[in-house]
């Protein structure tokens, strides 16, 4: 029978032929040499295939690929121009699969060390940042946290396909903070321990620090600072502040009488006092 209807040319610019298969199934591919996507139709597929071909493979995920050569039914090699008819059916004794009620979900965080809550159900911590497992149909929800780290909240619906992968990453919650001093070879310490030589900057968790300037010979300066997440500041010691002078307490013991000569340096005088 020639074909007549929603032709499609082949490289030749020849008329293909038309084979269409008969099938009560969705989701079925076709593989070979074929022209274009095949077309759906209600209960068969429209397959254009160019002159001179003879197989045609069926491909479905719940069944085992099947191989179509043309010779077995006395076709041959299809004709240009021509319509075929091909009708399959499953095999006898076989059943649909049966539906679990549900599919696998897939998420994958960064820092892979986060920890990550489904359903508000905790989830083991996976070494490689990847979460995978099976859960009912619908709506579900999510929440990845990390120490330093800004939380982050969703959802997903699972359904019979395979979901698109979920990809999180986390935003870094620490605050940046600068420190400067005018002189130099001024030691900073923050929360009491060292972190070198001015200037510095550095990244430091939320809430209250306190940030120390030191210098051999001269008083040590303070600042308490109060950060919020991802804020930046600047915190600068002044010259006048820092030079503010040290303190050297000597006594001199005359006739068993003990007396103490408190001396204060400052950037430009030495001053002495007695006290008994």
């Amino acid at each position: 029978m020639v074909a007549s209807i929603a032709m499609v040319k082949d490289l030749n610019n020849l008329n293909c032929a038309l084979v269409k298969v008969g099938i009560a199934l969705d989701g079925v591919k076709f593989d070979g040499s074929i022209m274009g996507e095949p077309i759906q139709k209600l209960g068969e597929y429209w397959v254009y295939m160019p002159k001179g071909v003879s197989m045609l493979q069926v491909l479905h995920k719940n069944y085992t690929p099947l191989m179509v050569n043309f010779y077995d039914y006395g076709v041959g090699k299809v004709e240009s121009g021509m319509t075929y008819i091909l009708t399959l059916s499953k095999p006898v004794g076989s059943t649909e699969p049966t539906d679990a009620g549900g599919n696998f979900y897939a998420l994958t965080v960064t820092p892979k060390n986060a920890v990550v809550t489904i359903d508000g159900n905790p989830q083991t911590v996976s070494t490689d940042g990847e979460y995978s497992a099976m859960l009912p149909y619908g709506s579900h929800t999510y929440k990845v946290e990390a120490g330093g780290y800004i939380s982050k909240s969703g959802s997903f619906t699972i359904i019979s396909s395979d979901m698109t992968p979920i990809n999180v990453s986390l935003v870094s919650a620490m605050a940046t903070v600068s420190v400067t001093c005018p002189p130099p070879a001024v030691s900073l310490y923050v929360d009491k321990k060292s972190v070198g030589m001015a200037p510095w900057t550095g990244s430091l968790k939320e809430g209250m620090h306190l940030i120390e300037a030191k210098k051999k010979g001269y008083r040590s300066q303070q600042r308490t600072i109060n950060l919020s997440q991802r804020q930046r500041l600047d915190v600068a010691f002044a010259e006048d502040s820092l030079f503010v002078g040290s303190v050297d307490n000597t006594y001199l013991i005359v006739c068993g009488i003990r007396i103490f000569i408190v001396w204060q340096y400052n950037n430009h005088s030495r001053k002495g006092r007695h006290q008994h």
